[in-house]
């Protein structure tokens, strides 16, 4: 068994089901980031979901590219506002 990583992602976008986490890291000096999208499925009779990482058809594919988008623009202004501190 993995693993898991317990500290939160720095930006969660979620629509309908699809959920993209992000993370912020840095290595070496250089800040950089990460994305792990996930659909989430309610269980029949179950108050659990379950989380995977396969999309069913094109309605799923254009909510996780509409979540990606969001996630370049959140990592742009990310990477715009670091400069400005910098300078």
């Amino acid at each position: 068994m993995q693993k898991e990583d317990k500290r939160k992602p720095d930006r969660e976008i979620r629509l309908n089901g699809i959920r993209l986490a992000v993370w912020a890291n840095e290595t070496d000096g250089r800040r950089w980031f990460s994305a792990a999208p996930s659909r989430r499925v309610a269980e029949a009779g179950s108050k659990e979901a379950k989380y995977y990482t396969t999309f069913n058809g094109v309605a799923d594919l254009v909510l996780l590219r509409a979540a990606i988008d969001q996630a370049i623009d959140w990592m742009n202004r990310q990477r715009d506002q670091q400069s400005a501190e910098e300078e």
